[in-house]
């Protein structure tokens, strides 16, 4: 079987829930060289899809498909760090910002949660870093700058802005889930 046939079954197998058998196409395609099925690799053992959780298994998978210049993996690697407690956050906002300079929309995010939640971070960075986020159309970046307009800005042209962002972010949530409810990291 060819690559882009084996990549084809494996992502049937995944949309399928058939994590197992999703995983072992992936692997093959991984061990060949193919850094998006390295990724999902990652993220089904980061995530346990079908799969023990096995961070250093993740963090195997993702650590290559980052080396060839992917973005998700990048994030999934923040994203792996950030799971693994308080203690490495530094390791996780290092990797989100990598995302991020490739304009990941979820690590955008992930900078300006960070921010919010840690001190010594000014409004105007985490404002930034949330309208572009949800600019380049993360969900929650979007849900998150109109909790941050309705409570950071005077006005009641900013509080209806807040409020049509939260408004128009369960519309997109909803229509999304419907349309793509195999893939949770849309939602990210």
């Amino acid at each position: 079987m060819n690559n882009a046939r084996a990549l084809e079954e494996a992502n049937n197998l995944y949309r399928k829930k058939r994590f197992s058998e999703a995983a072992l196409c992936y692997r093959s395609l991984a061990s060949s060289g193919h850094y998006g099925s390295a990724r999902r690799l990652g993220w089904m053992y980061l995530l346990g899809e079908g799969l023990d959780v096995n961070y250093s298994e993740a963090l195997k998978w993702l650590n290559y498909a980052a080396e060839q210049g992917d973005d998700e993996a990048m994030f999934a690697i923040g994203w792996l760090y950030l799971s693994m407690g308080n203690e490495n956050w530094h390791e996780a906002y290092k990797w989100f910002e990598k995302a991020a300079e490739k304009e990941f929309p979820a690590a955008i995010y992930r900078l300006a949660w960070i921010h919010m939640h840690c001190d010594g971070y000014s409004k105007a960075s985490i404002e930034g870093l949330l309208i572009k986020s949800s600019s380049l159309g993360c969900l929650r970046a979007r849900r998150d700058l109109g909790v941050w307009r309705l409570k950071n800005k005077k006005g009641l042209t900013e509080k209806i802005r807040g409020v049509w962002d939260i408004v128009s972010t369960f519309i997109a949530v909803f229509y999304a889930t419907y349309k793509n409810n195999n893939d949770p990291r849309l939602l990210f």
